[in-house]
């Protein structure tokens, strides 16, 4: 009863000690009923969420919680002004490059420095992709690269406009439907009924109805078409038009339609 864990993840970062204890996941530390755990930070805009669902499990062990919510616990991670100062003082250095913050926390560190005596010349309040040049005798932003969000997936690099983020982001919002056809290559009738099956869509309770009644519309606009158009591209892109055009005006919704089509050349087999 007189111990004392100094953990990581006041954030309610998923991976860290809090967090895992708060699960009962931890491999060395678990919460008991009465014991007391105090978040000496408040949450970074965006992280509210993660930190509420943090204190609500540390709850659900039996554990009481003090944040800045409920006590004047709150411990700031950054250094004041006069501690800033401090260091400048101490340091003195000849170039002066503010790095963490928001633009506005980096000029207002900027000027600190100008308020030390430092001249305007020797400071840099850089952007991302300003190439600062530091000689014996003389500094400057001397080029800017062309820079921006790299998104890392295996050994793949996108940048943030890449088609194939927005496919995904399509995909994980509505889910994929497929639709397979088996066509005679040379009259275009259709060899045996259209297969329609989805991931992601909806429960398949739900969507297992859809999908049949999509298949079996299909087979009737294909039959109805059998001999008239040989153009399989033609074909696709319509079976992709109408069960995309169904889907959404069935559920609201409009999933990435797949269609694949195979030809059999009947007269070889």
């Amino acid at each position: 009863d007189e111990l004392i864990v100094l953990a990581t993840g006041a954030q309610g970062e998923p991976t860290s000690a809090l967090v895992r204890m708060s699960r009962g996941e931890h491999k060395d530390v678990e919460i008991e009923e009465g014991d007391t755990v105090i978040i000496s930070s408040s949450p970074i805009p965006g992280n509210e969420t993660l930190v509420a669902r943090t204190i609500d499990d540390l709850y659900r062990q039996g554990a009481e919680v003090i944040s800045s919510r409920n006590a004047m616990v709150h411990v700031h991670g950054h250094a004041t002004r006069e501690e800033l100062k401090l260091v400048l003082n101490l340091v003195r250095p000849t170039y002066f490059v503010p790095v963490h913050g928001e633009h506005r926390h980096l000029v207002a560190h900027a000027q600190l420095a100008q308020s030390l005596g430092m001249c305007s010349n020797d400071i840099f309040v850089l952007e991302d992709g300003d190439v600062l040049e530091i000689a014996p005798t003389s500094a400057g932003v001397v080029d800017r690269l062309p820079v921006e969000d790299v998104y890392v997936a295996g050994h793949r690099l996108w940048g943030k406009h890449a088609a194939v983020l927005a496919e995904r982001n399509q995909l994980s919002s509505s889910g994929v439907v497929v639709v397979v056809l088996a066509l005679n290559a040379a009259t275009g009738e259709l060899i045996r009924r259209p297969i329609v099956e989805s991931c992601g869509f909806d429960d398949a309770s739900i969507a297992q109805p859809l999908l049949e009644n999509a298949a079996q519309v299909v087979h009737s606009m294909l039959e109805n078409d059998a001999g008239k158009v040989l153009n399989f591209g033609y074909t696709k892109d319509k079976v992709t038009a109408y069960v995309s055009d169904y889907l959404y005006e069935e559920t609201k919704r409009r999933p990435t339609v797949l269609t694949l089509v195979e030809t059999v050349d009947r007269r070889t087999r």
